[in-house]
């Protein structure tokens, strides 16, 4: 959608915009989520007024990198937001607060073992989890690795182990391919350029 977005400023013969980029394919995805990102690149956070859609984005460490895992069996977004809890403690919501502020500061600076603190979710993992069979697993056998974190992507299936170099993030990819051959396992760096109109 982003690069369709994109192309069609680029045939009219108009410069790229960004922002309106970015309510275009808000508006048609109902939420900017996962087009911001796209747009953007690096680290970003987005809310939506009446208006527009906001977006604020950060670089992220270069040493970071995430070892994505991807089973081959999808979890619905619906299905996935059916099983969080209608409302939750303010005991809750306080403890996740403090760990955003500081997993966006881990991030952007490059502190794995920062990030893997404030990396304990109480919001949707607990209640998400469930939906993907091999969580357990890849997690325990990423964190047995040297994976500072753990955590499902988005609302999975995609689950993601955060390493703090290359070398650790092999040694964290090789011991995944083991414990589950068959899954589409790969360590990549963030992306910080975004969406672009490549030219020549």
């Amino acid at each position: 959608m982003v690069a369709g977005i994109l192309l069609a400023q680029t045939v009219e013969g108009l410069p790229i915009d960004i922002q309106l980029s970015l309510d275009v394919a808000t508006e048609i995805e109902g939420h900017p989520d996962n087009v911001a990102p796209a747009l953007l690149g690096g680290l970003v956070s987005t809310f939506v007024t009446d208006e527009r859609a906001y977006s604020t984005r950060y670089d992220v460490g270069e040493c970071l990198r995430f070892v994505v895992c991807a089973p081959q069996y999808e979890v619905r977004t619906h299905e996935a937001r059916q099983v969080l809890p209608e409302s939750f403690s303010l005991g809750d919501v306080v403890w996740q607060m403090g760990r955003c502020v500081a997993a966006v500061h881990a991030l952007s600076s490059g502190d794995a073992e920062l990030f893997g603190a404030s990396c304990d979710d109480r919001l949707h993992e607990p209640y998400r989890k469930g939906l993907i069979k091999d969580y357990e697993l890849l997690r325990s056998c990423a964190l047995n690795a040297g994976a500072d974190a753990f955590f499902i992507s988005g609302s999975g299936s995609a689950m993601v182990a955060l390493a703090a170099s290359d070398v650790q993030a092999r040694k964290v990819e090789e011991a995944l391919r083991k414990s589950c051959p068959d899954m589409w396992i790969q360590s990549l760096p963030a992306s910080l350029r975004g969406a672009y109109i490549h030219e020549g």
